[in-house]
């Protein structure tokens, strides 16, 4: 015997797929208090035909009291994968290009009293000045500059499991651990023909005309229905029936006929009759003798007047109720599948399905014949609704960062580049639900915190310092490791941080 274990939450669908891949003709079902399958005592019945059907044999064993009882009266013959949301978009936003003005210089040139020779050096000094100064302006009209930095912020590691409830109609609250969930439904349709096992006799009845002989000298009627029977060779029987009324008058007295030798003509009636049962059995030739039922042969007997024939039989196939619900039970295990996948259809790019949320019903089955009916075939059309429950993981992404700004230290944020997000559903218990109207899952999270640093402050900050005072500015932030920091292109005496924010690219990196 084979020992099949199955889980809460499987349905009658996932318990006959289960049942079906097991070659053991004994099987021990090992069913868990408050499984599904005890539900309605339907599922058993199921799972009881199904046995009868595959001629195994199926014990239960289980401490669900409901499921106990419902057991007890059939035998009476009662009837999240891990997901990582880590954000590795970066925006380039085309730069804008600026118009530099060349600064304009006044020099007021003191009389100084120079040797020639001296006089030509100072000439040359000065225009190698202002050729720096003209190139440095070419540059920067041509190029502006940006300025890059690099922070390395402190960080911890946080992780978190968290009960929350999906329910289908609720809006998304942190306070009650509520994520606004939505029930999808779709419905399919599908058919299974099966070939029909029931049998019955079927044919017709022969029929035929009789001569009643009357050998009394009273007239007699015999009444519609009277029955005569014709033995055969066997001994076997075979009863026929008068169709109509018939009188048969009384016997004549032969005109050749003496006081010492009398003769009698015996008085005759012919009348329809049809055989009791169908069958060609009952086909007789013209000339057989039969017997009158509770009448005496000495006083009335009956012959074959016209061939008794036409009777024929014939088994059929009709449909049986094994048949029915073959066709049921074939038709609910394929349906599960061909139900679901319409159900995925339904689901959008933004939604993710809860595992075990789905529910498939029947709400519309037509057979193509009826219990009884003549037929080798019985097909069976059905409707089915499928319903499941889905989410949208960017409100979860909210809602869990909600719930766990009490976990996050003082002066440190979320980080927004790594996070990992692990999504258990917990199944159908005594404390938590899952069908297509709500789901009980607990979430875990596993990222970082760090340091709380705000990128515009810091830009607005260095807009127009010289790069010392920059590098000062930077070094004076609270809880970071260490920087790195440039400006391309570097420009002699034009070395500044711009003043436009969109130059000036900050990164964030977590030690």
């Amino acid at each position: 015997m084979t020992k099949l274990e199955i889980e809460l939450h499987d349905n009658i669908i996932s318990v006959l797929h289960k049942l079906k891949n097991i070659n053991d003709t004994g099987i021990e079902l090992v069913v868990p208090e408050g499984s599904v399958i005890f539900e309605n005592i339907l599922n058993l019945k199921l799972i009881q035909k199904w046995s009868e059907k595959e001629e195994k044999v199926i014990s239960f064993q289980t401490d669900d009291q409901n499921g106990q009882n419902m057991l007890a009266s059939m035998e009476n013959g009662n009837e999240f994968p891990d997901e990582m949301a880590q954000d590795t978009s970066s925006l380039d936003e085309e730069l804008p290009q600026q118009k530099i003005s060349m600064p304009k210089f006044r020099f007021s040139l003191p009389t100084i009293k120079l040797k020639k020779g001296k006089i030509v050096v100072f000439i040359a000094a000065l225009l190698i000045l202002l050729g720096l100064l003209g190139f440095g302006a070419y540059r920067y009209a041509a190029k502006q500059p940006i300025a890059n930095i690099k922070i390395i912020v402190n960080s911890q590691p946080l992780t978190r499991s968290l009960e929350i409830k999906v329910a289908d109609g609720e809006e998304t609250d942190a306070e009650n651990k509520i994520l606004q969930g939505a029930t999808v439904a779709a419905s399919v349709e599908d058919n299974v023909t099966v070939e029909t096992t029931g049998e019955k006799i079927v044919g017709e009845k022969a029929e035929g005309e009789i001569v009643i002989y009357n050998k009394t000298d009273e007239e007699k009627e015999f009444e519609d229905g009277t029955e005569v029977i014709f033995e055969d060779d066997d001994d076997d029987e075979f009863v026929y029936e008068l169709k109509d009324d018939v009188t048969v008058p009384p016997r004549e007295e032969a005109s050749d006929s003496t006081p010492a030798n009398p003769k009698y003509i015996s008085g005759s009636a012919e009348v329809d009759v049809e055989a009791k049962e169908i069958g060609k059995d009952y086909n007789i030739d013209e000339g057989e003798s039969l017997e009158i039922e509770d009448q005496d042969d000495s006083d009335y007997v009956a012959e074959v007047y016209k061939d008794i024939d036409g009777g024929k039989k014939e088994t059929v196939l009709i449909v049986a109720q094994e048949d029915i619900d073959t066709a049921a039970t074939k038709l609910l295990e394929d349906a599960e599948e061909t139900a679901y996948r319409a159900l995925d259809e339904k689901i959008s790019g933004g939604q993710k399905l809860i595992n075990g949320s789905q529910s498939v019903a029947v709400i519309k089955e037509e057979y193509s014949h009826i219990l009884g009916e003549e037929t080798e075939e019985l097909t069976l059309s059905q409707s089915f609704a499928s319903k499941g429950l889905v989410y949208k993981p960017e409100d979860l992404d909210k809602l869990i960062d909600e719930l766990i700004q009490e976990f996050i230290p003082e002066d440190f944020i979320l980080s927004t580049k790594e996070r990992v997000l692990n999504v258990e559903i917990l199944g159908n218990t005594e404390t938590t639900t899952l069908n297509e109207l709500e789901a009980d899952i607990q979430v875990t999270i596993k990222t970082f915190v760090v340091t709380a640093i705000s990128e515009d402050s810091i830009k607005k900050e260095l807009m127009g310092k010289n790069v010392g005072d920059a590098q000062k500015y930077i070094g004076s932030i609270k809880n970071i490791k260490t920087y790195e920091f440039s400006i391309d292109p570097r420009i002699p005496l034009l070395d500044f941080v711009p003043k436009d924010e969109g130059r000036i690219i900050i990164k964030l990196e977590r030690e």
